[in-house]
């Protein structure tokens, strides 16, 4: 057996323990330490380290969830089963989670130095389910590899092993108290939107399972990874993207949430977790808009064109006051006033200027990051597009997605790259 899996293992029980159960793994720094000092301990050099992820990355779902079972029980015969089963969870998302990681870096050729070199690999979640896992809700679909979770609800894919030609599909579950009402809303978003012709860069919602003991929202798998995935993986082996691949990519994020602004519905939560970049079902590789479920009607929308019962109504609203993230909130949002429109474009221009300044950590109006950005050779028409995008002055910035991508095309096709 590989060392790293076991070494890890080690690591999680001795610092995590009880803390495993559920949500975030706790003292990831601390983990990373441990992991690397029981891989020197095993007798495992620093060069052999990387071969080893890239052996544990070879592991098939089915397989990683037999051999995490079997890590998990060679801890301390006295430990409690739920933490057994947290801790065989938690190592049973590693072969996928380092896979992913190695594709986005690419070619990774840089031996592991240590502990901080081995955070990235480390969980960030417990997830609830191992690969492998049917529910009754699900049909015949399977669970399998773990793709993210948070306050809501965690997303997995899923396939059905009778027909392995099909597109893999992605489950979202949600265990929050209201998440009935919450993917209720989420999939009457996304179904009101592509009603009225906002098909680019929305999944279809392919099924609903509300009446469940889990309630479950069925969508395409999207083939690629969220942008934050992208972004910070790039930087961190030093490959900065471009200023003009940032201000295409802001376009083309720019056509969709126009798209979406015409609904007269703002997505609230716009930040790189939420933005993937790949395709499905074999259509065209390109920017996805994923979870829309604190989505909402913008201020000039009336009430009678939001036909909600009044009980999910209320939930929905309170959930929509607090439900942003701060790091990418507009002013007005952190004051929880009624969002529009051009928080969406606040949020967007965050995104382009930590994409090029590398900083996923401190709010826009914390850091200069004007000079970062021309030092990194921004044109002025492009930090100009950014600065309007990030004013505190509402009426400054863009006035809804269609405004921002002609203002951006502009700058694509005229400004000095």
């Amino acid at each position: 057996m590989l060392a790293i899996l076991p070494s890890l293992r080690d690591a999680l029980y001795q610092l995590a323990g009880g803390d495993l159960v559920a949500g975030s793994v706790p003292r990831r720094p601390e983990i990373a330490r441990s992991w690397w000092r029981h891989l020197r301990r095993a007798g495992v050099p620093g060069s052999a380290v990387l071969e080893q992820l890239r052996q544990a990355a070879t592991i098939a779902p089915a397989q990683s969830a037999e051999l995490a079972m079997e890590l998990a029980a060679g801890v301390k015969v006295w430990t409690e089963p739920p933490v057994r089963a947290a801790l065989a969870r938690c190592l049973a998302q590693m072969p996928a989670l380092i896979r992913r990681e190695l594709q986005i870096a690419g070619s990774l050729q840089t031996v592991p130095a240590g502990p901080a070199d081995l955070l990235h690999f480390l969980p960030q979640r417990v997830p609830t389910f191992p690969p492998n896992t049917r529910r009754e809700e699900l049909g015949d679909l399977l669970l399998g590899e773990f793709r993210g979770g948070g306050n809501f609800a965690e997303v997995y894919e899923a396939r059905d092993p009778s027909r392995p030609d099909e597109p893999a599909r992605a489950v979202k579950l949600s265990f929050h108290p209201e998440g009935r009402h919450l993917l209720a809303h989420e999939a009457w978003m996304n179904d009101r939107i592509r009603r009225r012709g906002c098909r680019r860069g929305v999944l279809p919602v392919l099924a609903l399972c509300l009446d469940s003991d889990v309630p479950a929202l069925i969508y395409p798998a999207v083939a690629g990874f969220n942008l934050q995935e992208i972004l910070e993986g790039w930087h961190r082996h030093g490959r900065m993207p471009q200023p003009r691949w940032v201000a295409v990519l802001m376009y083309r994020l720019a056509l969709v949430l126009g798209d979406v602004h015409a609904c007269l519905f703002v997505h609230r939560d716009i930040k790189p977790g939420n933005l993937m970049i790949g395709r499905f079902e074999n259509g065209r590789h390109d920017i996805l808009l994923i979870d829309l479920g604190i989505a909402g009607p913008a201020a000039r929308l009336s009430g009678d064109d939001w036909p909600q019962a009044a009980q999910r109504c209320r939930i929905i609203d309170r959930v929509l006051i607090y439900g942003h993230s701060p790091l990418y909130a507009s002013p007005g949002q952190r004051r929880h006033e009624v969002s529009q429109a051009r928080d969406d474009i606040y949020a967007a221009g965050v995104i382009a200027i930590q994409a090029i300044a590398g900083d996923f950590v401190h709010r826009v109006d914390d850091i200069p990051w004007q000079p970062i950005l021309a030092a990194r050779g921004v044109p002025r028409e492009f930090l100009d597009v950014l600065q309007a995008c990030v004013s505190i002055k509402e009426h400054r910035r863009p006035a809804d997605g269609h405004d921002l991508a002609a203002r951006l095309e502009e700058v694509i096709h005229n400004a000095e790259w």
